[in-house]
């Protein structure tokens, strides 16, 4: 397999894969991939432009190809790399700490309380006996391992009952009837200031990082 081949390969599995990266990921692959295509094309161009010698055993050979590959090529390309390397470096921490700040803000409005308590005062009904519920979404932090778990539903306070009662998450069940210290933590769509539940619920999966270390596996 030829090494333009495995670069165009790798090169075409990124891009397909670019619609899951942030925006600015995005941008820096394309001004990445666009260096990388000007410092190749160059180089190529300078290399047809070396003259041909050939030695005494008839073996053809062009004078100063090896520093033209090093300062041409390998040189410029490792340099635009680690820039582009920095750049996203940085910008991955800097919405590191956006997506903790909205948290914050969101944690502000939502309301924290133990699945103990919240079975024991059947807070899905009001005092009356009615059913009360809400739009919204719903995260399950285990104290004991720091795994969260984030859901939504419509019927949020439902949905919660359903996962400390055995029927959600086995995970999230399983640890909790072990003995793992738990904190549910819920919040409307109204009070989050978002229009969309599943938008709302990705940004928060995201800020806690509940698809690699947490319960959100696919």
């Amino acid at each position: 397999m030829s090494r333009l081949f495995i670069n165009s390969y790798a090169f075409t599995q990124a891009a397909k894969n670019m619609s899951k990266w942030r925006k600015e990921s995005q941008v820096l692959f394309c001004v990445w991939a666009v260096f990388m295509a000007v410092i190749f094309f160059r180089y190529t161009e300078d290399h047809m432009k070396l003259p041909i010698r050939v030695t005494s055993s008839m073996e053809a050979y062009r004078p100063g190809e090896d520093e033209l590959l090093w300062n041409g090529l390998i040189i410029p390309m490792i340099v635009v790399t680690v820039i582009w390397m920095f750049a996203e470096f940085f910008f991955a921490h800097r919405a590191k700490i956006q997506n903790h700040n909205r948290m914050e803000t969101l944690k502000s409005k939502s309301s924290d309380v133990t699945p103990e308590e919240f079975l024991s005062k059947r807070m899905w009904f009001t005092d009356k006996g009615d059913k009360v519920d809400f739009t919204g979404v719903f995260v399950l932090h285990n104290l004991t391992k720091d795994k969260f778990f984030v859901g939504h539903s419509i019927h949020v306070l439902e949905r919660v009952r359903q996962y400390f009662t055995g029927q959600g998450n086995g995970d999230v069940y399983a640890d909790w009837k072990m003995g793992d210290k738990f904190i549910i933590s819920t919040l409307s769509l109204v009070d989050s200031g978002h229009k969309d539940l599943n938008e709302l619920e990705q940004e928060i999966i995201k800020a806690y990082d509940a698809r690699k270390h947490g319960y959100n596996k696919k």
